[in-house]
């Protein structure tokens, strides 16, 4: 069972961020002008190197984890990949591709097949 305050934390970090914002606008208008840019100035880059560090942190999370259900028991099976096609009429050329939810309907279209001569194949100016 999980804790009660899990359901709040939208909330917590908005009265959190609301508090730290009127504490640091406190501090900076008591502080004057060239102080508060001089802070600001701190404060920007470090909020900067937090916000990269979090995104480069989001981006391996998100490489490492499996998309799919099906790609976990593809990695559970030795990396041995396995294309499983069921329910299809199929009459043409087949697109394997990744996650696709739903419905997919490919209509392939045959080039149209060149005309056949009838009867004598040459034409009636030969000799």
């Amino acid at each position: 069972m999980r804790p009660r305050w899990v359901g709040h934390v939208g909330w917590i970090a908005g009265v959190t961020g609301g508090l730290i914002t009127v504490v640091l606008g406190a501090l900076f208008l008591k502080s004057g002008l060239d102080a508060s840019d001089k802070w600001a100035s701190v404060f920007g880059v470090f909020l900067n190197v937090a916000g990269v560090a979090i995104s480069v942190y989001s981006i391996i999370v998100a490489r490492r984890s499996p998309s799919t259900p099906h790609a976990t028991a593809a990695a559970d099976d030795g990396g041995r990949v396995i294309n499983h096609v069921e329910g299809t009429n199929m009459n043409g050329p087949v697109v394997q591709s990744r996650d696709i939810h739903g419905g997919l309907s490919i209509h392939h279209q045959s080039a149209p097949k060149p005309p056949q001569p009838h009867g004598d194949a040459r034409s009636s100016q030969d000799p």
